[in-house]
């Protein structure tokens, strides 16, 4: 094992679990999470905001929690074996960096992004732009070294997730709107990966790795609010 991981830090993907369980039971039960109780909860986009916390608490437990495999936490493992050779430099990535990406970004940018979306849709759409970002992360590993950790609920929650997104909510009309919220998730990515590559290389403090992580959660959030702001009156008056 290369990771001494701590209770707290090997725990967090299963409590996220059972927020997720309980925001399926709102979801399900509870009109309160709804925009309108007679619109089809499929065309509801507080719900469909509900829907990608959901999915993103499940991705997490197959990369942080168990996979297909049986294994236990087991995606730092092969992202720190891959930025190792990419880098060309042997070093221990501290678990409380993935902990700090997505309780941020799954458990508190989502889950305000969803309780937002009754009065703010395009904030609770933007999860698929996120989602559809996410892919390549296991998509391309997966072409070259077949399944990896995370790889199944890309392929049957978020790329179907994403794309329902895209066609019933945004079509040719929005489409300019979803490809904003879609290099928004790209952005959010790239920020992950370039922090890890200049902590690598020496020039970052842990404590502003861990910020920068937080801090890109909230710039995903506001942005995500700025295009709400900026398009939610042409989006409402084209949907």
């Amino acid at each position: 094992m290369i990771f001494d991981v701590p209770f707290y830090h090997a725990v967090w993907p299963w409590v996220g679990l059972g927020l997720a369980i309980a925001a399926m039971f709102a979801v399900i039960f509870c009109g309160c999470v709804r925009t309108d109780t007679h619109t089809p909860r499929l065309s509801d986009p507080s719900i469909i905001g509900w829907f990608a916390f959901i999915g993103y608490l499940l991705h997490n437990v197959e990369e942080y929690g168990v996979d297909l495999q049986g294994r236990l936490y087991i995606f730092p493992q092969i992202f720190q074996s891959a930025i190792s050779k990419v880098a060309g430099v042997d070093f221990v990535m501290p678990a409380a960096y993935f902990t700090a990406v997505n309780v941020a970004f799954a458990w508190f940018a989502l889950g305000i992004a969803a309780f937002c979306g009754r009065r703010f849709p395009l904030v609770a759409l933007a999860g698929g732009g996120m989602m559809l970002a996410n892919v390549p992360v296991h998509a391309i590993p997966a072409v070259f070294s077949g399944y990896n950790p995370g790889l199944l609920t890309a392929i049957v929650i978020f790329i179907p997730l994403s794309l329902w997104t895209l066609f019933r909510f945004f079509g040719r009309s929005g489409l300019k709107i979803w490809a904003l919220q879609l290099l928004l998730g790209f952005f959010t990515h790239a920020v992950l990966f370039i922090s890890v590559r200049v902590y690598v290389s020496g020039h970052l403090s842990t404590g502003v790795l861990y910020a920068v992580q937080i801090a890109n959660s909230a710039l995903w959030l506001l942005l995500a609010f700025a295009i709400q702001f900026k398009f939610g009156k042409i989006w409402r008056e084209n949907h």
